[in-house]
């Protein structure tokens, strides 16, 4: 009992580690769970703090998007440089429920959830190859480790900006077959 018990645990972790249905699966259904959870948030910590302009070089949408996005959901804004604290504040919302309610998500432009993603996860999504996005950062005088999280490298780059030279990449690459 005790021999078949080991053979089972090192055959669950063998098809684990390699990835393999269906244990992939199971993985795959993890990330994907957690990725999904993590798009209701504003992409970047404190994010009530940063006015519209700030607050859309991370989200991937331009601030004009945003304010066309804020008004169609009957929002104001008090003033141009307002906080998004401040703009919910001025609508009787807590910067969360704003955020629920802008939801860029249902617009297909917000890139929310980047910075959780590591380079060789996302050039994975993109169709592009991790050394060539490496090297399209190393061209930028960014050096990063494919393996970390993108968010770790925000004062260099920002996650929405990785995500657009990697688009681009993956266009070239479609359009060079």
């Amino acid at each position: 009992a005790l021999g078949g018990s080991l053979v089972g645990t090192l055959l669950l972790f063998a098809g684990a580690a390699a990835e393999l249905p269906p244990f992939s699966w199971v993985m795959d259904l993890g990330d994907n769970l957690s990725n999904s959870w993590v798009e209701a948030e504003p992409p970047v910590p404190h994010a009530e703090r940063m006015n519209l302009r700030e607050l859309s070089r991370y989200v991937g949408v331009s601030e004009g998007e945003m304010l066309k996005a804020l008004e169609e959901r009957g929002i104001t804004v008090p003033r141009e440089d307002a906080s998004f604290k401040e703009i919910a504040e001025a609508n009787g919302l807590s910067p969360a429920e704003l955020w629920g309610k802008l939801d860029l998500r249902t617009s297909g432009v917000a890139k929310t959830g980047l910075g959780r993603k590591s380079l060789r996860q996302l050039a994975r999504e993109l169709g592009v190859p991790p050394e060539k996005a490496l090297r399209a950062l190393r061209e930028r005088g960014v050096e990063v480790d494919p393996d970390q999280e993108l968010r770790s490298y925000r004062e260099e780059i920002a996650p929405v900006e990785v995500y657009e030279l990697l688009k681009e990449l993956s266009e070239k690459e479609t359009e060079g077959r």
